[in-house]
């Protein structure tokens, strides 16, 4: 059944109405008029959970209070990040209890340089909608080595660099484990449980008294699966990830499955549905939770893990000389700064508010636009825009040109059309002009860092 407002009267009369004053309310109504405005929490009241007598009373108050939508609670030393606690369907029914939190991952592979700059702009970053100020909520830290000592030395930093609550991801319940084992003061969220590793991980999950997603992407059938197992093990403090897919049937099936369990949670009543819902919209997660599902599967089969090979695009990231370059480009603005790197591409093809989204959480970008979108490029260059690209040889206003000068942009002119200037700047990574020297040296150290090289040697037999 949907869930029904409960009176203050109806509380009260179930509270022992004593007027003790240990919850911190002047009497026993006034509290009662909290717990229905969902301003205090029930287990406040010390006489309800000490005497004996008011048991059966703290049970029906626990059930009539309770949220259709079980609470978690993602602690740090510092700060507490709240999901799920959920009564109703659809906004408008009451109101979103706890607003959805969102987390950027940082890797146990980036350097603690490159860890302490990601903490430092979620950490800053701030966004205004609707007259509201939005923040970045959790850091993920990811593993991408299946390296327990690693991951531990990595969660140990972050936690150390940041006051932010964490949630820890891997599949392998031996990293999880040795992450959880820096965090003593802390309540991390896990990522995750799934139908190969559920026993392993709920074993982990009890020993620390921690919160779990159940991972089970595109199987409803064995989600719920999982879910009655943990809730035979006792473990209730679970968060659900039904898989985040892309393209248009995949976006389609990913709505329709969140809409599914939000549904018999809240007007249902369905035991296996009523905890937070996950999403992973992200393509990197996808690739990383594989390679991790991979690694595992790899070292049960007795296989010896000699390293992962990185991605060119981001161990080798162009300049923006070599994207003028590659698309017949003239400079407009910032010749002196034409041999900064570009760790990311943006194409400026919507409206300024919702650009904007993108802009703030990608760093060190090139933005690619028309010149006449002067709305998107001045959005750009409110963020750490490192160069812009603009098509169809359109001239842009002299306001651009001065803004991107007092922001060290550098602004390039291009004749192609977007698509074009798109497909140009990803077909330069694979010209001799590319892979020089200095790339190839950078390159061979990137690897040492990434492979077991001596080892790989020895396993060919060229070396003795």
């Amino acid at each position: 059944m949907p869930w029904k407002a409960v009176s203050p009267i109806e509380v009260y009369k179930l509270l022992p109405r004593t007027n003790c004053k240990e919850c911190g309310e002047e009497n026993c109504m006034a509290f009662a008029v909290k717990l229905v405005n969902m301003e205090t929490k029930l287990e406040l009241c010390k006489p309800l959970l000490k005497e004996s007598k008011y048991k059966e009373n703290y049970e029906k108050l626990k059930t009539i209070l309770s949220p259709m939508v079980k609470e978690i609670e993602i602690k740090s030393a510092e700060k507490t990040v709240k999901i799920g606690g959920e009564y109703v369907m659809h906004r408008h029914e009451l109101t979103y209890i706890n607003p959805t939190p969102i987390a950027i991952d940082v890797d146990d592979s980036m350097s603690k340089e490159d860890i302490t700059k990601r903490i430092e702009f979620v950490e800053n970053f701030e966004y205004e909608y609707i007259g509201r100020k939005l923040y970045l909520d959790l850091l993920a830290v990811r593993s991408v080595t299946n390296d327990p000592e690693k991951y531990k030395e990595t969660v140990k930093f972050v936690s150390e660099n940041t006051s932010l609550p964490l949630v820890l991801c891997s599949l392998n319940p031996k990293v999880i484990e040795a992450g959880l084992f820096v965090l003593s003061d802390a309540s991390p969220l896990i990522y995750a449980a799934t139908k190969d590793n559920w026993r392993e991980m709920a074993d982990v999950v009890k020993k620390h008294r921690a919160s779990v997603v159940l991972f089970s992407p595109g199987d409803l059938n064995m989600l719920v699966s999982l879910v009655n197992t943990y809730l035979k093990l006792g473990i209730e403090d679970l968060a659900l990830d039904l898989g985040t897919f892309t393209g248009s049937k995949g976006l389609a099936y990913t709505i329709n499955a969140f809409t599914k369990l939000r549904w018999k949670a809240c007007n249902e009543d369905y035991k296996f549905a009523r905890f937070p819902l996950i999403g992973t919209p992200i393509v990197a997660w996808d690739e990383a939770l594989l390679m991790n599902s991979l690694l595992i599967r790899i070292g049960n089969l007795g296989f010896k893990l000699l390293g992962i090979l990185p991605s060119l695009r981001n161990i080798l990231p162009l300049t923006i000389r070599e994207i003028a370059d590659a698309t017949d480009s003239k400079v407009l603005v910032g010749q002196q700064w034409l041999d900064k790197e570009i760790e990311n591409l943006l194409v400026g093809a919507m409206t300024p508010d919702s650009a904007m989204k993108y802009f703030k959480i990608t760093p060190s970008k090139a933005v690619i636009t028309g010149g006449d979108r002067t709305d998107i490029i001045l959005a750009a260059l409110k963020t750490d825009t490192t160069a812009l690209i603009l098509t169809g040889n359109i001239y842009p206003e002299e306001i651009v040109l001065n803004e991107a000068e007092k922001n060290k942009v550098s602004v390039l002119l291009c004749p192609y059309d977007t698509y074009t200037t798109v497909r140009k700047i990803e077909s330069y990574r694979f010209t001799v002009r590319y892979m020089n020297m200095k790339r190839l040296s950078r390159l061979v150290t990137e690897l040492e860092k990434k492979i077991d090289l001596p080892s790989v040697l020895e396993e060919l037999g060229l070396v003795s």
